[in-house]
């Protein structure tokens, strides 16, 4: 398979050549600690003590991985995600429907 011809990183006035992530080495980490900055702690985003305890409680009743289950394959589950993204709306936050195991 063809590889893509590398682009110079994304950062302003960086003219390094990279492939895939659009950044090198160095602005990469740059970028992913502004992120991380910009985006707030877990608690900041709604993941705090009560959210462990919604979690713990379903994954009392959901002990098992839901898509390796699909597969028939037997896994715990150490995760609860939202299937759709909640997107900071609080109603679909805590709407149980819409969460499953992993």
């Amino acid at each position: 398979m063809a590889q893509r011809a590398p682009t110079p990183c994304r950062y302003p006035n960086c003219r390094q050549l990279v492939g895939k992530p659009g950044y090198c080495e160095q602005h990469l980490q740059q970028v992913r600690k502004q992120w991380d900055d910009r985006r707030g702690n877990a608690s900041a985003r709604g993941y705090g003590s009560r959210w462990q305890r919604a979690r713990a409680v379903f994954l009392s009743y959901h002990p098992l991985c839901a898509e390796c289950n699909r597969q028939d394959r037997v896994t715990p589950a150490s995760v609860v995600d939202h299937i759709k993204p909640h997107r900071g709306n609080q109603e679909s936050f805590w709407d149980t429907k819409t969460l499953v195991s992993g």
